[in-house]
């Protein structure tokens, strides 16, 4: 279990990044009304992630209600939460918003990680 561990350290580490604002803007230009409100969303969602991927190894220590709580939080992909602005995700790209793509991209990589542990830990409680 240390490799899930070291891995959403790693994730962390290279998701501590200035909020892709421009990039979020630029969205909020091509999507006018649709996506008004997908900066304190996206803000909101990577917080969630990134306060668990913080954790470390200590997310082992968690109580089952909060590992409830993390599965519950961190189940679906920001556009599975957010299918309003499902419109916007072809015009996140590399070249065209490369800070938002790759913040989308680390957060997609520490939400199957925590899945990850999730299902360790499940498979550890049940032996």
């Amino acid at each position: 279990m240390s490799d899930v561990f070291s891995t959403i350290e790693r994730l962390y580490l290279e998701f501590r990044h200035p909020f892709p604002y421009a990039d979020c803007r630029k969205m909020q230009v091509l999507a006018g009304d649709q996506a008004a409100d997908l900066i304190p969303d996206l803000d909101a969602y990577f917080a969630d992630l990134a306060g668990y991927c913080s954790r470390g190894s200590r997310i082992a220590r968690m109580s089952p209600e909060e590992f409830l709580k993390m599965k519950k939080t961190v189940e679906k992909s920001f556009f599975e939460k957010h299918p309003q602005y499902e419109a916007i995700r072809k015009f996140i790209t590399e070249s065209d918003t490369p800070v938002l793509f790759r913040g989308l991209e680390l957060s997609e990589q520490m939400r199957v990680a925590l899945l990850n542990i999730f299902e360790l830990h499940v498979a550890d409680q049940s032996t």
